[in-house]
């Protein structure tokens, strides 16, 4: 009698329960605390939560997923190429260039954690006496975005400066002007572009209409900025400045308007551009600018041809390529999410392709965030899958996979892997 009794009690409860729900759903009519616990467990925010709470002992530089690793294909190359890539382990970043004709590691650098602590900002100087301490804020200091040249391994870390070093775990140059993110590429001189910031801590919400994005000229010797401009001048001079009244195409603070993510220098001329041009890339409005640093002028802009974009190429004298992340694009008619892609985009006849969507179709790449290509030709490049850490290298009909597990069979987040022909830095 008892166990029927306390049956019924369960079944009135949750349909009297169920009742004040609809009600208050639709109504002002009952308070909220009714509603809430089941609006929030019927809607995507408690499996979200559920997810993070899952991987919060995960580390901040390993990736979160279940793929077969052990499936990838690793075949041998030929290609004259080499790989420059990264990955962690044990508190400690490795940096490596491999030659990709027989898998020889050709340089390598390491930075510990504690060296690389001691070189983030000690605070959010300059900033409306915003005096926020970025070291204790702040503990992912993985160095990111690596580039060899002449002088060393230049790279930056998130918050921080961009820096240059010759030997592991020691500083040739620094510079600490602005805070570096993203990419750094060299132009047709050896000066390095590269994306900064005018040192805003971006986890505040602070009274800006958006964060100081600016891009950068650095001397490759010393280190020290050439040229920066904003890109908020750079749209206001060139009357685009009604951009900076759109709402945030995809996601992010609402300071985060454009996320600039990538500078690409014009090395030649070519049928669209003229050597010391730069492309552009603002994320959050899915905008490509070509842009001319000499005389302040935008020759080119266009939010039409991806979606969320990382890294902007040269594919040859006529066209770009792009990393398309797809991001926020709503799932296929499949059910299944949309995946990344390379845009081909032909400045003449104005139109675009999509590379080699069979590839990512095969391996399902679908980085979230970052992620790159390069482009030898029509058979032969790499993808970096960043979300998942994985590299991979095709030559015609072979592919060759690159990612490192760590000491607890995480695998290493890798960030900003390149190409680069034999004699060339």
């Amino acid at each position: 009698m008892d166990r029927i009794l306390v049956i019924c009690i369960v079944v009135l409860t949750f349909f009297i329960t169920s009742f004040f729900f609809v009600i208050s759903y639709h109504t002002s009519f009952f308070p909220n605390f009714i509603s809430i616990p089941f609006k929030y467990a019927l809607s995507e925010e408690l499996p979200q939560f559920l997810q993070k709470l899952k991987k919060i002992n995960d580390s901040k530089y390993c990736v979160s997923n279940d793929f077969a690793y052990a499936n990838l294909p690793n075949e041998n190359l030929s290609l004259d190429y080499f790989l420059d890539w990264s990955y962690h382990s044990n508190d400690t970043f490795h940096v490596e260039r491999v030659l990709l004709s027989n898998n020889s590691i050709e340089k390598k650098y390491f930075f510990t954690k504690d060296y690389l602590h001691n070189l983030l900002y000690p605070s959010a100087f300059g900033q409306d006496s915003y005096g926020i301490s970025y070291k204790s804020r702040n503990d992912n200091v993985r160095p990111k975005h690596f580039l060899f040249n002449e002088f060393g391994v230049v790279y930056n870390i998130k918050k921080g400066p961009l820096i240059c070093s010759k030997k592991s775990n020691e500083t040739f140059w620094i510079n600490d002007d602005f805070t570096f993110h993203h990419s750094q590429e060299q132009d047709s001189e050896g000066n390095i572009w590269a994306c900064g910031l005018k040192n805003v801590d971006t986890s505040l919400t602070l009274n800006y209409n958006a964060i100081p994005f600016y891009i950068v000229l650095v001397d490759p010797k010393n280190g020290k900025t050439i040229y920066s401009k904003s890109i908020l001048d750079i749209l206001e001079e060139n009357n685009l400045n009604w951009m900076l009244d759109w709402p945030i195409i995809n996601d992010g603070n609402y300071l985060d308007l454009h996320h600039l993510n990538d500078i690409q220098p014009i090395l030649k001329d070519n049928l669209f551009a003229k050597k010391g041009d730069v492309l552009i890339s603002l994320r959050n409005l899915n905008m490509i600018l070509l842009f001319d640093p000499r005389n302040g002028k935008i020759k080119f802009h266009n939010f039409n041809l991806c979606q969320a974009q990382h890294d902007i190429d040269i594919y040859n004298d006529s066209c770009i390529s792009i990393f398309s992340n797809n991001t926020f694009v709503k799932k296929r008619s499949n059910g299944l999410e949309e995946l990344n892609s390379i845009v081909i985009y032909n400045f003449i006849t104005n139109q675009k392709r999509i590379f080699k969507s069979e590839v990512f179709e095969k391996f399902k790449i679908n980085t979230r965030y970052q992620g790159l290509c390069e482009i030898i030709d029509e058979n032969n490049f790499m993808i970096e899958e960043t979300g998942a850490g994985i590299v991979y290298v095709f030559e015609e009909d072979k592919v060759r996979t690159f990612f490192k597990k760590t000491a607890d069979n995480q695998v290493s987040m890798t960030c900003w892997s390149r190409l680069t022909k034999i004699n060339n830095y």
